[in-house]
């Protein structure tokens, strides 16, 4: 079974992936995303280190395309996973920041390779999003970024993941699931409905 968590910052993604790691048993894919937001970080910046926007906008794309080469490697080596975060996250930031600039060969080829990658997952998992200016994760640290652009970032996020992967395996979870507990008992029951064929591979009761 392979499954992802994706979705905008602070909503408790690795809360959530590390939970449902260790009730399925499953290898846990943590998200190092260091590179990719240090580099988006730098081309946010308005002297961009000395650095011209083309050489930050081909950081950008050179960290996006490290870590999809990362977790491809991942994913071709192992069979069953939870990971934190996916190609989504990539892809929302490529669009985003139009790294593929006029070039439309360009923007469809990192589209077709992140959706390659997700066709591969057997779900993917949206935890709720919250609108409120000081939303608080389980970790007790409060959100630092804008609403307004975390909003956009979950709202893309979950505009590409219904273009690009098949409604029965995105679970957009409800936004009365406030605990990590509820969430957890909420996807591993989904998933349980779906593979409670006598002859499923998968035994979540263990």
């Amino acid at each position: 079974m392979r499954i992802a968590i994706t979705g905008a910052v602070g909503i408790g993604k690795t809360t959530l992936a590390s939970a449902l790691s260790t009730r399925l048993n499953l290898p846990l894919i943590k998200e190092d995303f260091g590179e990719v937001v240090q580099a988006f970080n730098l081309s946010r910046l308005p002297e961009g280190i000395g650095l011209g926007p083309d050489a930050l906008s081909e950081a950008c794309r050179q960290a996006c395309m490290r870590w999809l080469s990362n977790r491809q490697g991942f994913q071709e080596r192992l069979p069953d996973f939870v990971q934190d975060r996916c190609a989504i996250d990539i892809l929302q930031r490529w669009l985003v920041c139009n790294l593929s600039g006029q070039d439309n060969a360009a923007t469809l080829r990192i589209i077709r390779h992140c959706q390659n990658l997700l066709g591969s997952l057997d779900w993917v998992v949206v935890p709720p999003f919250f609108l409120t200016p000081e939303q608080e994760n389980e970790d007790r640290l409060v959100r630092s970024s804008s609403l307004g652009v975390l909003f956009r970032g979950q709202s893309l996020t979950i505009g590409i993941a219904h273009m690009l992967i098949p409604g029965e395996r995105l679970l957009l979870l409800p936004t009365e699931l406030r605990s990590v507990q509820e969430r957890v008992n909420f996807v591993v029951d989904r998933i349980q409905r779906q593979y409670s064929h006598p002859a499923s591979p998968f035994n979540l009761d263990s």
